[in-house]
């Protein structure tokens, strides 16, 4: 069989697309709300209604039967008469008034029963040809965008169609509204039906024995792990779904006291819901997989019995608008099960060349359990009706008919997640993940990213695909990776280079890291160190290698890089490579890279090479970074800095309270009173501002420190700083502050000691 091209597939979309649009009228008219309050009209029990509402589900197991006759027949014909079928035994829900009034209401029962015995058996026929024909008529690449813009399209169509549903019933008289929208709707379904006609592929499947083939890829179908696994998952999450569903008009009409037609209007927030957030579900489940997608969607569904229940009750408007706010949510959000369950399916379970059988077991197995839902359900409302009329409350909640059944639908899809979560995924991202980004993003990220993502998108100037892609880095989510890897690849150096730079704002991301190591890899030097740069922000150690390669660059600036990067990552076996380097080098730059790495690892053989260079170094700039690259080493970071910061706005008082500070200590540790009072004197004159006098007794306080109280680490520091402080005083003020710095950390590291000895 010959599959049609992605180019006539998307030729022929515009009649798939129709067909959908012209159905979900005939639904919007026919079926949901209208339907179960038409047979509550008739004055049917919940227990008939939900037998009713079930037989379509349960014939759904003929799936199993009739595919063999569906491949020998061709997808095509078999939609067209079994749908033709479906649509036109429609009318007959026309006459059942007639027969209520002839034969009462057991006599209509048992016709709106025939009628939908041919409806469920023409359905599934149909439906069971449609599901492995949509594998030929949908392009495979866009699949889930398709499906989220039909889905868009067909809530629109719901959305006016319920809305006039609400309008008529509301002001129509007896059941006469009721049958002037099924008439509407069976009408317009004949219309669907004839532009199936038009739909590409859909042709006759050869094989030597149909029945034969058909079966021994079913009872295959029972051996693979993974859809065995997620046939289970979802009849425990359907089975109490699809229930539920089935019962939720009665419930806002019976228990929140909502009138009819307000009822069937509730579908039009549900709808709206599923029209602002389809296409959201829709490329979330082409770029993450469908698995993360239709969990999430199911994890979603257990918030739903709370909110129903915090509806108020018998409230009038009030009721309405709360039922309003609870239908909008659940479009919003429930919608991402139907999304991603398709492309789950069709494009990681169903094997292409089996997909007629994998799709008939799936078909029939989820129906028979969608279908035991209303069943059950409708028995168990009819068994705790009692309830209703009761004044019974638990935990100040008054209870009534649906609690025990909403208690169930939060209890069985968290049973359904964690049986799924078994089975094999679809994407590198786990759902986990992806349900932390979104609720990370939730509510106002989702909109920045969007709209960050589509102005990326529309940008054709360079001046704006470098602001938009300025804009996606500052958004931390996953959501807009794609663009960022993609404008890494932009001709423009800029777009490429902001890329970069909004990238190093990111958490850890395995495409990222990949991208930006492809860049540190390449030709470009400039952006080879900026990346570089921007891994050892971003924190991943998978990019540890790549950096480590850089150091035998040719070029300094991808040496320095990558040592700052190295350090970044906490590459500590790192270090006694780059104190060779260090060592070897002569570039003074290059060689600051080097002990600024070194001091971000804290590796103390350095120290000496580092007090070394800043004795000699001759730029501010670099000597304080060696200073700081010291002090790293020495002890607290933010102790340093902090008093680097104060010094710079006022040095004598930030000095001279400094000094004072260390005297404490040394009186616990009983350091000589000559030293304490050569402290005191040289603090005073740090304040009175006097250079010259505490030029004089500065280093000779650390000089008079106790050699004795001074360990192998501490001595050779004190000795150069005491040797320096004598030979530039206060003109290399980055000597001051580093021996205050020592003198601090040495005080605490022998008080601690002596502490723990006590």
């Amino acid at each position: 069989m010959t599959l049609p091209t992605n180019a006539e597939r998307k030729k022929r979309l515009p009649w798939w697309l129709a067909a959908g649009m012209l159905d979900n009228i005939r639904i919007s008219f026919v079926f949901g709300p209208v339907l179960i309050l038409f047979l509550d009209a008739l004055n049917f029990d919940k227990a008939r209604i939900g037998i009713l509402v079930a037989l379509p589900l349960f014939f759904q197991v003929l799936s199993i039967f009739v595919a063999p006759l569906v491949e020998r027949i061709g997808y095509k014909k078999s939609c067209i008469i079994f749908f033709g079928l479906r649509t036109t035994i429609l009318f007959g829900l026309l006459y059942t008034p007639s027969v209520a009034a002839n034969y009462g209401t057991t006599g209509a029962f048992l016709w709106v029963t025939f009628i939908m015995l041919v409806f469920s058996i023409s359905l599934v026929t149909g439906l069971t040809a449609g599901g492995p024909w949509s594998q030929e008529i949908l392009p495979t690449n866009i699949r889930s965008k398709i499906i989220a813009l039909n889905t868009f399209l067909c809530s629109i169509i719901v959305l006016g169609g319920t809305w006039f549903a609400g309008y008529w019933i509301e002001n129509s008289k007896g059941l006469s509204g009721f049958t002037f929208l099924i008439a509407v709707g069976a009408s317009v379904g004949i219309l669907s039906v004839i532009s199936h006609s038009f739909f590409p592929g859909g042709a006759q499947i050869k094989r030597k024995s149909h029945s034969k083939e058909h079966y021994v890829n079913m009872f295959n179908a029972f051996k693979d792990r993974d859809f065995v696994g997620l046939l289970w998952g979802i009849a425990v999450f359907i089975f109490i779904v699809q229930g539920v569903a089935s019962f939720i008009p009665l419930y806002m009409k019976d228990i929140i006291g909502i009138d009819s037609g307000k009822v069937v209007q509730l579908t039009m927030w549900t709808t709206l819901g599923t029209i602002i957030a389809v296409y959201f579900w829709g490329w979330a489940a082409d770029r993450f997989g469908g698995k993360p997608v239709f969990v999430t969607g199911v994890m979603f569904h257990i918030l739903m019995p709370f909110l129903w229940y915090a509806i108020p009750r018998q409230a009038g408007p009030l009721s309405f608008y709360f039922a309003m706010a609870v239908s909008f949510f659940g479009g919003l959000v429930c919608v991402a099960y139907l999304i991603g369950i398709d492309r789950y399916l069709y494009l990681t379970i169903f094997p292409p060349d089996k997909k007629t059988s994998y799709h008939s077991v799936w078909f029939g197995w989820t129906g028979f359990f969608a279908g035991l839902g209303p069943l059950v359900v409708g028995l168990a409302l009819k068994h705790f009706s009692g309830l209703d009329k009761s004044d019974f409350t638990l935990l100040n909640v008054k209870v009534n008919s649906f609690l025990p059944i909403f208690a169930a639908h939060i209890a069985m899809p968290i049973a359904a997640i964690y049986i799924i979560g078994k089975i094999k995924d679809d994407s590198e991202t786990k759902t986990k993940e992806f349900v932390g980004h979104l609720f990370e993003s939730l509510p106002f990220g989702l909109f920045g990213t969007f709209n960050t993502i589509m102005r990326y998108r529309w940008a054709g100037e360079e001046q704006e695909r470098i602001e938009s892609t300025r804009d996606l880095g500052r958004l931390d989510t996953p959501f807009n990776t794609d663009e960022l890897v993609e404008a890494i690849n932009d001709p423009s150096f800029d777009v490429r280079y902001e890329a970069i730079v909004a990238m190093a704002t990111r958490k850890p991301n395995r495409r990222v890291v990949s991208a930006l190591i492809g860049v540190v890899n390449g030709a470009d030097i400039e952006l080879s160190a900026t990346a570089s740069w921007a891994l050892g922000q971003i924190g991943d150690i998978s990019a540890i290698p790549a950096l480590r390669k850089q150091l035998d660059a040719p070029y300094r600036i991808l040496r320095a890089r990558s040592a700052r990067a190295l350090a970044g990552l906490g590459d500590k076996q790192i270090a006694p490579e780059l104190l060779d380097l260090l060592r070897n080098e002569s570039d003074l730059a290059l060689k600051t890279a080097y002990a600024s790495a070194l001091g971000t690892l804290k590796y103390m053989p350095a120290l000496e090479d580092i007090l070394k260079m800043l004795a000699d170094a001759q730029t501010e700039t670099f000597r304080g970074e060696l200073a700081l690259s010291a002090a790293k080493i020495i002890g607290s970071e933010r102790t340093y800095i902090k008093l680097y910061r104060s010094a710079r706005s006022d040095w004598s008082t930030t000095i001279c309270e400094a000094m004072m500070k260390l005297k404490k200590p040394m009186q616990k540790l009983n350091l000589s009173e000559d030293l304490l009072e050569l402290v005191t004197i040289c603090a005073d004159c740090f304040a009175a501002e006097k250079p010259s006098l505490s030029d004089e007794l500065l280093w000779p306080i650390f000089d008079a420190i106790p050699k004795d109280y001074l360990d192998k680490n501490f001595r050779p520091v004190f000795a150069e700083l005491s040797k320096r402080l004598e030979q530039f005083g206060t003109s290399r003020r980055e000597y001051i502050l580093l021996a205050i710095h020592t003198c601090d950390v040495w005080l605490r590291t022998n008080l601690a000691i002596r502490t723990k000895n006590n």
